[in-house]
């Protein structure tokens, strides 16, 4: 092989790689965007009653028996209750926004989100994830 096959050869590769990096972040992955992203949807969906929605970010929800699955959605249904309440008291929410990302060990993350309400009051909240390699996704911690 010449030297300029080799170069052209391990150029390719170079931008191969470069390629299959960012095709592979884009998709998602454990990443500060796709953690903010995640935040802001189980925020959203819990400001909105979503019970089926916020439980799809519970890891082990789908291996729990159907009693147990009809449990933890009438639960998770009463405490969304008080949060749309919540809301409601302050007018409905204007706006979610997750605004800071800490990592931890072992593919652990906190994430803060903004909330602000329509009469302009706000709360802030930190949303506790881990990703989960099965998914890959991330799903609620405790």
């Amino acid at each position: 092989m010449t030297p300029l096959t080799q170069i052209a050869r391990k150029t390719m590769l170079g931008l191969i790689f470069a390629a299959s990096t960012l095709l592979l972040t884009a998709c998602g992955g454990p990443s500060e965007g796709n953690a903010k992203e995640t935040a802001e949807k189980i925020s959203t969906a819990m400001f909105n009653q979503e019970t089926s929605t916020v439980l799809s970010y519970v890891n082990g929800y789908e291996n729990l028996s159907e009693d147990d699955q009809e449990l933890a959605h009438n639960k998770i249904g009463q405490m969304l209750e008080l949060v749309a309440a919540k809301a409601e008291k302050h007018g409905g929410v204007d706006t979610i926004e997750a605004t800071d990302y800490k990592e931890l060990s072992n593919n652990r993350v906190n994430v803060k989100v903004l909330v602000t309400f329509d009469d302009g009051s706000t709360e802030d909240s930190t949303v506790k994830l881990q990703w989960d390699e099965a998914s890959e996704s991330y799903k609620l911690r405790n």
